[in-house]
């Protein structure tokens, strides 16, 4: 498996995958798979188990659909009964997912207008020191077209957010320029919360503090043009994501000096445990590669194959 190839996979992993256009999915090895998640003392809401249920990020021109023979035949009950009474949460923002967990409800499990609660996503605070970590996100998005391949990819794009917010300022002369100047909210995470220009400094410092990243920082110091931010994207997402699950490159993660490859794991831990810590009576759905991390942070899973 080439390092494309990997951070593909990986990304799938952290749910956080962007695909391209033309490529088609694969359905992945804990699709259908479920966590049970037996009801927690002082829950809020109905005292019933909830149902987290592992899917194949949907691409609406090469589908995956979760059909019922994707789920053990003996908690199908329970997951109709959850939802009917509980309804239904969501990762991230939903977007081309939301038809695929609509159609499940409605032509596999036979059942109508199951209400949508919106998203699991952790509820940031402002004023929560672990915040600058979900920062993680810039490098996450991916480009409108991939560097590499020069591919039109799918997705929320990070080059198409950058340009978006050059258009608004004056006197942008760098990419660092447009990270400090740009707006926070806008740049990181979902748009709940705020970075100022502290946070983004800091994040900078994550770059800079990791070993071999003379590209980065050249291209911080560059021109914010469509071609170099696409760069400057693609590259941090390779130091960030591509030794996720070798643990091995040239940018010092196993002597815990890879900085944006420590920020996504500590977020994504920390976004794991938010929602098991949260979690009310209902059907979860997330990134089929989420099964895995969920089982090795939490030993006392009850995952239910097929």
């Amino acid at each position: 498996m080439n390092l494309q190839e990997n951070i593909v996979r990986i990304k799938e992993m952290m749910g956080l995958l962007t695909e391209e256009e033309n490529k088609p999915v694969v359905k992945g090895v804990n699709h259908g798979v479920v966590i049970k998640q037996p009801y927690q003392k002082n829950q809020e809401g109905k005292q019933l188990d909830s149902f987290i249920i592992g899917v194949t990020h949907f691409n609406e021109k090469s589908p995956v659909y979760l059909e019922l023979g994707d789920i053990n035949p003996n908690i199908v009950d329970e997951i109709k009964t959850v939802a009917q009474k509980c309804g239904f949460y969501y990762e991230g923002v939903g977007g081309p997912d939301l038809i695929n967990i609509r159609r499940f409800f409605e032509k596999e499990l036979g059942l109508s207008n199951v209400v949508d609660n919106g998203s699991y996503e952790p509820k940031i605070e402002n004023e929560n020191p672990d915040k600058k970590y979900f920062m993680y996100t810039f490098f996450s998005n991916g480009n409108a077209v991939d560097e590499k391949t020069g591919q039109p990819m799918d997705g929320i794009n990070q080059d198409k957010i950058l340009l978006d917010e050059l258009s608004k300022l004056e006197d942008v002369k760098t990419i660092y320029d447009l990270i400090i100047k740009g707006n926070g909210s806008k740049l990181f995470w979902n748009g709940s919360i705020d970075f100022n220009e502290n946070d983004k400094k800091w994040f900078i410092q994550q770059i800079l503090k990791t070993p071999n990243t003379k590209n980065m920082k050249l291209l911080l110091q560059s021109k914010p043009t469509s071609e170099n931010i696409r760069k400057f994207i693609q590259t941090g997402f390779d130091i960030m994501w591509g030794n996720f699950d070798s643990k091995k490159d040239n940018f010092g993660y196993q002597e815990g000096k890879n900085l944006l490859t420590n920020m996504a794991e500590i977020a994504t831990k920390k976004r794991r445990e938010y929602i098991k810590n949260n979690l009310v009576c209902g059907i979860y759905f997330i990134g089929e590669g989420h099964i895995k991390s969920w089982q090795e942070q939490f030993v006392d899973t009850e995952v239910i194959k097929p």
